[in-house]
């Protein structure tokens, strides 16, 4: 499957998969961001809110504040 999206690495997808994945569920329940963050392994939180500002256009208090 990565050899078809040459721009992708394995670690690549599985970021972007997890990010999705908390943006759901920050969208669909009333859990604090950290206890999702957390729950699909994030360590760092800074990072992370790094990492899903370049993805989302936005950071995870952000998306939270539309619920």
């Amino acid at each position: 499957m990565f050899r078809e999206e040459p721009d992708t690495s394995p670690m690549s997808y599985v970021r972007g998969l997890r990010l999705d994945r908390i943006r759901h569920d920050i969208l669909t329940t009333d859990d604090p961001i950290g206890d999702i963050a957390y729950r699909w392994g994030v360590t760092h939180l800074g990072r992370f809110a790094s990492e899903y500002r370049s993805r989302f256009g936005e950071l995870p208090s952000a998306t939270a504040a539309r619920r």
